[in-house]
């Protein structure tokens, strides 16, 4: 599996992305025992960094491979296949990045919106409809989203946590959705589960004095999320103190790699 450099080159033909300017194009060898389960996954987190900063071809792939899909009649794959077909949750990224990318991106979001309500999908379809409608440009459509989420009838209380999580991830739906957590809080399930999501995702002093208040608001220490609030808090306290002093090292360290990169610089926290 490795090349000259002790590393396991990118080598996923359905997927033409040109690696040769870009430091994604080697990663850490995996353990060779289990090489066709981690090359799977290694293919599938190397697309999903490259759509994810939209590098390459990766964007027109997606959406030409989700515009695909849907002419085919939105067939989704079975939850359980064999590792060796190399296909494992690649399905979900085809979505994602496909309503994310593609032209006529509203037009896409609604037809998952309205797909979501077949009575036919299974659970796990159900998840992937909602973690790429959570792929948006779209602020309004996100708003829309996380509204849904309070939706007891429509949307699992166990995916509620999920939804946040993928609109949390870009950048512009982070704050999105902690402002929707605090402002909407009686009115959702999975609180425990969305706290602890949005951990991942406050970096500032101001963040932990707004993580404290709403606790206070949903009841003090004493409630059932009561728990999950003190681990969170300590969690996103100890992640600021380590940006605080690592955080411009790291920054600098990126910069050197990619130069002439356009990717979006690394937020050092500040008291504020």
């Amino acid at each position: 599996m490795k090349n000259s450099a002790g590393q396991v080159p990118y080598n996923d033909d359905r997927w033409s992305v040109d690696w040769k300017d870009s430091p994604l194009n080697t990663i850490p060898a995996a353990d060779p025992s289990e090489a066709s389960y981690n090359t799977v996954l290694l293919n599938n987190l190397i697309i999903d960094t490259a759509c994810f900063y939209e590098a390459g071809s990766c964007a027109t792939v997606a959406w030409n491979k989700f515009k695909a899909w849907q002419d085919n009649n939105n067939t989704f794959q079975p939850d359980l296949r064999p590792l060796g077909q190399h296909i494992i949750q690649t399905q979900p990224l085809v979505m994602c990045y496909g309503v994310r990318h593609g032209p006529n991106t509203v037009a896409n979001w609604e037809y998952l919106n309205g797909l979501y309500d077949d009575t036919t999908l299974t659970p796990a379809n159900k998840l992937a409809i909602l973690r790429a409608m959570a792929c948006t440009k779209h602020e309004e459509l996100l708003q829309r989203l996380l509204v849904m989420a309070t939706d007891r009838n429509r949307v699992r209380s166990q995916d509620v946590s999920t939804v946040f999580s993928y609109v949390a991830r870009f950048h512009a739906g982070s704050t999105m959705a902690w402002d929707f957590l605090r402002s909407e809080w009686t009115k959702l399930s999975g609180r425990a589960n969305i706290v602890s999501t949005m951990g991942a995702y406050l970096k500032n002093d101001r963040d932990v004095r707004q993580l404290r208040q709403l606790q206070q608001t949903a009841g003090g220490k004493d409630i059932p999320e009561g728990p999950t609030f003190e681990r969170t808090i300590l969690q996103v306290e100890a992640n600021i103190e380590w940006l605080r002093q690592h955080g411009k090292e790291i920054a600098d360290v990126l910069a050197t790699l990619q130069p002439n990169a356009a990717s979006p610089a690394l937020e050092v926290p500040t008291n504020v």
